[in-house]
């Protein structure tokens, strides 16, 4: 019987997605939160995508005479099996109701939502469990919990991107470098504008990376479907985690993840965005914030 997706019953290290310990005893929130992070970085870099790489990965048009079909660039893992390509929308509704991973031993049920931070936390394993509990208004209240959050806001995306997406007739993704300058944080309006006008220009973080930029960039690196790089005072990690269709134009979109993270202090943060290119010769993807 078809279930709607293709899944693998013996786990396998996902290095995409950062890993959890559990062993959480005698360990501060903030080393807890600064060695998660690492693992991200390190991990997000050494995972090689699911789809095979083009011969020419700037602008180029899909010659298949079939559709691209919509696929996922990095596994979802759940309790009992691994999830690597998603075809029905019966496999979907299957999935939001399985029991998700976090990466480690522990099969939960995970504690981690609450009202406010001295109320009592609910218990989620599912998507589905996960996205009631966000709209009945409850978040992650510490850093800890906001890391742990990522998985079921991660297979959430996936999933609502994958339900919506349909196949492609063309792509001209391209590369994760070529995101516009507007993916990066700012302090103070001085750097927002200037952000505004390099992403109006066309600026991307290929240009940010170049020695001679007023805002420099450093260790620009893709890898796969991923990218990493720093600036003064934040380490970023870009993952992309899915394709399709999403706004039915024909085209190819991308479901991306940002993470970052203050290079001095626990602060950190992710945001989650569509990106398209609808043109060969425009030089910058182009992103829309992606609801959650």
């Amino acid at each position: 019987m078809d279930q709607g997706f293709i899944m693998h019953t013996e786990h396998e290290e996902n290095p995409g997605h950062p890993r959890r310990p559990f062993a959480l005893k005698g360990t501060t929130e903030r080393l807890w939160v600064t060695f998660s992070l690492i693992l991200i970085l390190v991990a997000v870099l050494g995972y090689r995508s699911l789809a095979k790489p083009s011969t020419n990965r700037t602008s180029q048009r899909s010659t298949q005479t079939t559709p691209i079909a919509p696929r996922l660039l990095r596994p979802l893992e759940f309790v009992d099996f691994t999830v690597s390509d998603i075809r029905s929308p019966d496999g979907i509704k299957t999935l939001r109701a399985q029991k998700l991973s976090l990466g480690g031993n522990d099969p939960g049920p995970h504690s981690i939502l609450a009202t406010n931070i001295d109320a009592p936390r609910i218990q989620i394993e599912t998507v589905n469990q996960y996205k009631a509990a966000i709209h009945s208004g409850y978040a992650a209240q510490n850093n800890c919990e906001m890391m742990l959050v990522s998985f079921f806001e991660i297979a959430s995306a996936t999933l609502d991107f994958m339900e919506k997406a349909r196949p492609s007739t063309a792509s001209y993704l391209g590369t994760l470098k070529q995101l516009p300058v507007s993916i990066l944080n700012w302090v103070g309006s001085e750097e927002e504008e200037q952000l505004k006008r390099d992403t109006t220009k066309g600026i991307t973080l290929q240009d940010y990376a170049k020695p001679s930029s007023r805002w420099h960039l450093y260790h620009l690196k893709a890898v796969g479907n991923a990218v990493s790089f720093s600036s003064k005072g934040e380490d970023y990690v870009v993952n992309e985690l899915c394709r399709g269709d999403f706004d039915h134009d024909g085209l190819e979109d991308s479901l991306i993840v940002v993470y970052w993270h203050y290079k001095e202090g626990s602060g950190f943060g992710r945001e989650y965005y569509l990106a398209s290119r609808t043109d060969p010769k425009q030089k910058a993807l182009k992103v829309l914030q992606f609801k959650l």
